[in-house]
This record gives C-alpha cells, sequence and structure tokens, in this order.
C-alpha cells in the first residue's frame, strides 16, 4: 500500500480544525495533538502487524487421535448407499427393499434407507416396507371405493354435484378414512368432466348425463386414488357405452402388458396411445376434424402413490422402469368437446411378476 503524504496530511488539519471548533465551544476536551506516532516514514505498513511472522494459532494443533482409530475409520465399510429415483449412485437398479422412511405419524419423509435397518439416524421414525405401502393405499383405496359404490347404487339425477361431494365425506368418516382427503373431491356431471381438475360443485346433475367421480381418501396419513365415470341415471347410452368400454380396455391392458423392470410409467403412457389409436372408434375434434382416439387422451397414465397422491414422497422417476412391489394409479381417459363427453376410469395397483394388479378391489358399474 502507497499512501498519499498530501492528502494524509489534509485530512489531518480538516480533523485538528473540527477539533479546536468543538473546545472552543465546550462541547469536547479532545486534544488536537494528533501527529502519528514516530515510523519509519520509508515504511508504509509500519503500523500493520505483521501477519508472515504472527500466524494464527491452530487450536486443533495439540489433539491426539489415536493411530488404531484413524485406521478403524479408513477400513470400515461405506454405508449402503441410498436409493434414488431409481438408481443408487453407481447406476445400478435399487433393491426393492427401498422405500422412503416416514415420521411414525406418517407426516413426512425423514429420509431414505434400506427396509432392513434403521431410517439413517432419525430418531422416533419407522421404516415403512414396500408391503406396509401397499397395505397403507389398499384400505385408502378401499375407503375411497366404498364411497364411489355408494355413488354409483344412486339415482343421482336432480342432485347438485356439491351434494354428491357431501355424500363422499360422509362415507370417508364413517369407514374412519383421515379428517383430510387425499385432494379435493371432483364431481364433473355432464361437460365438466372435459376439465381435468375441476373443483366446482354448483351444477345440477341431469338425465343423460355421465358422472365422473375422481376422489381419494386419506388412511394413517397414505392416499387412495379412484375414479369412477357413470350414468346419472344408471343407463349408458350407446355411444357413452362404446367410449367408456374401451377407456376400461385401455387400464386393463396396460396393467397386463406392464413387467417389473422392463416398463417405466411414461413407457405405458406411449403404449396406450397406440392403443387409442388402433382402434376403430374416431370423434370429431374442435375443427370438425375427424381423429382417431389418441388425440382425446389428453393427460398422463400413471402416478406413483404415497403420502402424497402423486408419490412426490416417494423419490421414484417415472422415467425408470418400475419394480416389484411399487404402487401406482393408472388411469386412462378420453375427452370429447364435440360430444360433451369426458370419460376416466382410475384404480390403485401394485406390480407383480405378472403384471400390474388392482388393489382397489371395486366394481367399474
Amino acid at each position: 500500500m502507497t499512501v498519499d503524504k498530501a492528502r494524509h496530511a489534509g485530512a489531518l488539519a480538516l480533523v485538528r480544525a473540527v477539533c479546536a471548533a468543538l473546545v472552543a465551544l465546550g462541547t469536547c476536551s479532545c486534544t488536537t495533538d494528533l501527529e502519528p506516532p514516530d515510523r519509519d516514514a520509508s515504511s508504509d505498513t509500519a503500523l500493520l502487524p505483521d501477519m508472515e511472522h504472527d500466524p494464527v494459532p491452530d487450536p486443533l494443533a495439540d489433539l491426539e487421535v489415536p493411530t488404531d482409530a484413524v485406521e478403524d475409520l479408513v477400513a470400515e465399510e461405506p454405508a449402503t448407499p441410498l436409493c434414488r429415483n431409481g438408481v443408487i449412485e453407481d447406476g445400478e437398479a435399487c433393491d426393492t427393499g427401498y422405500i422412503p422412511c416416514v415420521d411414525l405419524d406418517h407426516s413426512y419423509v425423514t429420509g431414505m434407507a434400506p427396509c432392513a435397518a434403521d431410517c439413517l439416524s432419525y430418531e422416533a421414525a419407522a421404516c415403512l416396507t414396500l408391503d406396509g405401502l401397499m397395505d397403507l393405499v389398499a384400505r385408502a383405496a378401499e375407503i375411497t371405493g366404498e364411497a364411489e359404490m355408494v355413488l354409483m347404487g344412486m339415482d343421482l339425477v336432480g342432485l347438485y354435484e356439491w351434494e354428491v361431494k357431501e355424500i363422499v365425506d360422509d362415507v370417508f368418516e364413517v369407514h374412519g378414512a383421515d379428517a383430510y382427503p387425499a385432494f379435493p373431491h371432483i364431481v364433473a356431471s355432464g361437460p365438466n368432466a372435459l376439465e381435468l381438475h375441476y373443483f366446482g360443485s354448483s351444477r345440477q346433475i341431469r338425465e343423460g348425463d355421465l358422472v365422473l367421480v375422481d376422489i381419494g381418501a386419506r388412511y394413517s396419513g397414505y392416499c387412495g386414488d379412484i375414479t369412477r365415470t357413470f350414468p346419472a341415471g344408471g343407463t349408458f347410452t350407446p355411444r357413452q357405452r362404446e367410449l367408456w368400454q374401451l377407456v376400461l380396455d385401455a387400464q386393463a391392458g396396460a396393467a397386463a402388458v406392464m413387467r417389473p423392470d422392463v416398463q417405466s410409467l411414461d413407457d405405458m403412457y406411449f403404449w396406450t396411445l397406440d392403443f387409442f389409436a388402433t382402434s376403430p372408434l374416431r370423434a370429431l375434434d374442435e375443427y370438425g376434424v375427424e381423429r382417431t382416439m389418441d388425440h382425446f387422451f389428453i393427460h398422463g397414465l400413471c402416478h406413483y402413490i404415497g403420502a402424497d397422491v402423486h408419490g412426490a414422497d416417494l423419490g421414484w422417476s417415472t422415467t425408470v422402469p418400475a419394480r416389484l412391489g411399487q404402487v401406482f394409479a393408472i388411469e386412462p381417459g378420453l375427452y370429447i368437446p364435440s360430444e360433451g363427453i369426458g370419460i376416466r376410469i382410475e384404480d390403485d395397483f401394485v406390480l407383480t411378476p405378472d403384471g400390474a394388479v388392482s388393489i382397489s378391489l371395486l366394481p367399474y358399474l
């Protein structure tokens, strides 16, 4: 650093003048003797500590670590790698026993660990196995199915959508569901079913309507997710029936085709597009152009299910081949604005060696 002697002298003079004025006013007893201490004028660093010869002391310098402890640490086997998005750090597929560890009240994910071990070092945590996850989702799906069956057994003509939602709430409560459902109920009648996530409730259900009911109970923190589409008055029109059957066939076909470690959930979406494209059925798009059915399949096919209804808590990737024992929903649908028809059928499945098997245990009508 180079000191500008002229600027230093000017600043010193200014400070002296200010102090002299304050002393004259009696408001300051400071001294104007502000001459710097004697130093070697040729040195610009005389007032700085000599850092080169004044090192910061090391607080661990005197710490003695036994040699054998260091050797034991180096020789220790690495921890079991964690399963993230279907693969572990070295790129190998995860063991099917890997599942998120959740807090005992199932309110949040605390970490990942192999199910045969404790959940890392988290206290008051339980490692949920794939079988345990399936059991909880199956119970949530069972409660959800109870509500769907009540509705399918009723004549809904004349009811408002909000009244149907109240029936769902009552059934969930009677069967021991958690206070809050997996997601807000979707009860979409007639053309409202064209909206994928329709959360309105003001329309009165009419004769000839299809009613799409997409609901999910929550049990012990885990979600069910089931959708049924059925005629409000109990009878399909021929056109409604053939479209409904095609959607059901798409779900059944996808479930039968899936195999562990072969297809990902995303792969099954493309399989379903091809399935719809090969159907002989046709419909007009919004411009009056005749289209194959794949044009009217406008959302994904599958999603995992856990404490989050779309499996966000599980950390499983939809681009990685699904594994034995994983739990997911299959939900094909067709949405044809020109006909005012929206149809979706959704159930919860577990992947077995022979395909995906429904754990909803619910009739379709």
